[in-house]
């Protein structure tokens, strides 16, 4: 995937004419007469286009696994104009003519773009996604979630062999998710974290660092793929084997959190904050807490760190349909990780926002203290796995249906 191509509005459900006019709406009602953007997911989403040779953008992961290109776009009440730095194929001219944009040839250079800083009124309306785009963000999190499944299956055999290794285990994934049909590329590096390599937030897994992994123990995997169909970003930590009881306590303190946030309800507007709170909850009380944010945005065949890149704080304000991230973990280091993460979209039910999964991945039972959840968290994982029972009922057979059922707690 290297040319600038034209994203078909059957995944994106928005044509471009549509959205340069709710942009142009919006610079009218902010007072604003020259928009320009330099972050290339905004003028990928705005004018429909996807393609590739973004740059070294905030993370190598934009240039590796992020369908953008490297422009600039400047936007006026009359005009548009595209600056990009790589020959464009007469169709896609052809279509940027009819657009009303303008497009020329610069010598761009690759910035360090900070998106919280860096995004304009654009994103504002990226981050909230409309029906075409949660269809197809379902159907995609249901696929990715077989792969899971296919995934969580096999490592658990293959641990038992004693020579299996972390980058094997990303090769392995890739390869799972390379038999659906519309999938293009990962979203960002796949991570397989083995004891005490989960304990490095920014771990990934090199030559020199990559570990055998043993029947004992746990893998925290986070990896997520780039469908035409939209993205996808899940983490699940894995019992390999015997566990010691500190590894059941530090995940039974991640899970109460993590399924608090998805239980919660607030009203339309609140603060991120909110949730944060109640997602770190348990684990402060064990005198812990994480270096990260407890989710992000995540884009449509777009970045998967997307504005807002911290949902979970004073700054961002929870809308009905955005779509993010519900991630919280404990790393303890020289010893081992947790992280469990779901991608959400919110739902506005009555006057209140609740949140709804589009991750469908089994949680790890072997690891979790049942006697210390309460009778709501409870309800929510046999909610949870009976819905995982309903939705792929019909596309495992006979052996991967038991494997699930038995997963209940």
């Amino acid at each position: 995937m290297s040319e600038i191509f034209i994203y078909d509005t059957k995944y994106e459900g928005e044509d471009a004419k549509s959205k340069i006019a709710r942009v142009r709406s919006q610079m009218l009602e902010r007072g604003v007469d020259v928009l320009k953007t330099f972050v290339p997911e905004e003028a990928a989403w705005l004018l429909n286009l996807r393609g590739s040779g973004a740059g070294e953008e905030y993370a190598d992961d934009l240039k590796k696994f992020t369908p953008v290109f490297l422009c600039e776009l400047e936007m006026t009440e009359d005009n548009i104009t595209l600056y990009v730095n790589q020959e464009i194929s007469e169709e896609v001219s052809g279509y940027l003519a009819d657009l009303g944009v303008s497009v020329k040839q610069k010598e761009l250079e690759e910035r360090d773009i900070n998106i919280e800083e860096d995004k304009t009124l654009i994103s504002d309306l990226m981050m909230i996604k409309n029906d075409v785009q949660i269809k197809n963000m379902k159907d995609v999190f249901f696929d990715d979630g077989l792969v899971w499944m296919k995934f969580i299956r096999w490592i658990k055999k293959e641990a038992k062999s004693g020579s299996l290794t972390e980058i094997d285990v990303k090769k392995k994934m890739e390869e799972l998710r390379r038999e659906v049909a519309d999938y293009v590329m990962p979203s960002f590096e796949t991570i397989p974290a083995y004891n005490e390599s989960a304990a490095d937030i920014h771990y990934h897994v090199t030559e020199e660092s990559n570990k055998v992994i043993k029947p004992e123990g746990l893998i925290m995997v986070d990896t997520g793929g780039q469908y035409l169909r939209g993205t996808t970003d899940t983490t699940r930590t894995i019992a390999l084997g015997p566990v010691t009881d500190k590894m059941k306590e530090m995940y039974t303190a991640v899970l109460k959190g993590h399924i608090d946030v998805a239980l919660a309800k607030v009203e339309e507007g609140t603060t991120g904050d909110v949730l944060d709170d109640i997602a770190r909850k348990y684990i402060r009380e064990k005198g812990l807490d994480y270096k990260h944010g407890t989710g992000h945005g995540l884009g449509h065949f777009l970045n998967v760190h997307e504005y807002p890149r911290r949902v979970f704080n004073e700054n961002t304000k929870i809308y009905e349909n955005m779509s993010f991230s519900n991630e919280p973990g404990v790393y303890l280091e020289g010893e081992f990780g947790v992280r469990i993460e779901n991608v959400v979209r919110t739902v506005k039910k009555n006057s209140e926002i609740c949140l709804e999964n589009f991750t469908l991945v089994p949680y790890e039972t072997e690891l979790i203290l049942v006697e210390e959840l309460s009778e709501d968290e409870k309800e929510y994982l046999r909610d949870y796995h009976d819905n995982l029972l309903r939705v792929f009922k019909d596309h495992l057979n006979d052996e991967e249906y038991k494997w699930l059922e038995a997963q209940k707690i």
